[in-house]
């Protein structure tokens, strides 16, 4: 009797965790997230390594390649003693912009997922992959003219 009732959580909690998993993507996908990747300069085909990113991170997240926008920007030097400590030779910094109503569950996919799409379609490795976020609240927004001073202004959900 006893194996059966654990067979039964198992079951229950595989089930709900599914469930979870579901809602959390289809809730993301009213986010607007923006991500500033910056590096030395990049030789590879920027537009094209975006894409792959973009198509990457929608496929992890759940949400809609056309609600992340993706930037690339490059410095013409970086002095970072701690890097050239940990021998990162050239280390990838990336902001990421995200809604206040994102929860930290969702916020740790989308920069996971971010990491692996760099690593993949680039030669950085995980290692040199910094990603920083900025949390967007009511009132510090401006955004299509106006402040924002409820989420649904903006795509989110309503107060």
């Amino acid at each position: 009797m006893l194996k059966n009732v654990n067979k039964f959580i198992l079951i229950f909690s595989i089930l709900i965790l599914s469930s979870c998993m579901f809602f959390m993507a289809k809730d993301m996908s009213t986010a607007d997230p923006m991500v500033k990747i910056t590096t030395l300069p990049f030789t590879g085909e920027l537009k094209d390594t975006m894409k792959s990113i973009s198509t990457y991170v929608s496929a992890a997240t759940g949400l809609s390649e056309s609600f992340i926008t993706y930037y690339w920007q490059s410095f013409d030097e970086i002095y970072c003693p701690g890097c050239e400590e940990a021998n990162i030779k050239s280390p990838v910094f990336v902001d990421l912009y995200v809604p206040a109503f994102i929860s930290s569950d969702e916020r740790k996919v989308i920069m996971v997922s971010i990491a692996e799409a760099i690593a993949k379609y680039t030669e950085y490795s995980l290692e040199e992959i910094f990603i920083h976020t900025h949390i967007s609240q009511k009132d510090q927004l401006f955004i299509s003219g106006d402040i924002v001073t409820n989420w649904s202004q903006v795509g989110g959900p309503d107060e």
